[in-house]
């Protein structure tokens, strides 16, 4: 960008290996039968496709705006007790905003 731009664009693409630590109990029931365990969920891969605008406040200060898309690449399987429920989806719309500060 032109040094007199009064922004910054920044464009984003790329992959993120996404680490799960799943955390989560799961019951079942049958009207007879109750079952209760942890839910596994495996790590996975996504791609990153985004931009961010940033907008100087001062010379040393500035706030940023971004959005972007994450898709998964590499789903991790879900199971509980061993067996396989679904694979875990991890795409969506993402949003950010960030104040920066240049030392």
């Amino acid at each position: 960008m032109p040094a007199d731009t009064p922004f910054e664009l920044t464009l984003e693409g790329g992959l993120r290996y996404v680490v799960v630590d799943s955390n989560v109990d799961l019951a079942a029931t049958d009207f007879y039968y109750y079952a209760e365990g942890e839910l596994d969920i495996e790590n996975s891969v996504v791609g990153i496709l985004g931009a961010e605008f940033g907008f100087p406040l001062s010379d040393g200060m500035g706030l940023s705006l971004g959005f972007g898309y994450q898709f998964d690449i590499s789903k991790g399987d879900a199971d509980w007790f061993g067996i396989d429920i679904e694979e875990f989806e991890m795409k969506g719309f993402y949003f950010n905003f960030g104040l920066n500060i240049n030392l």
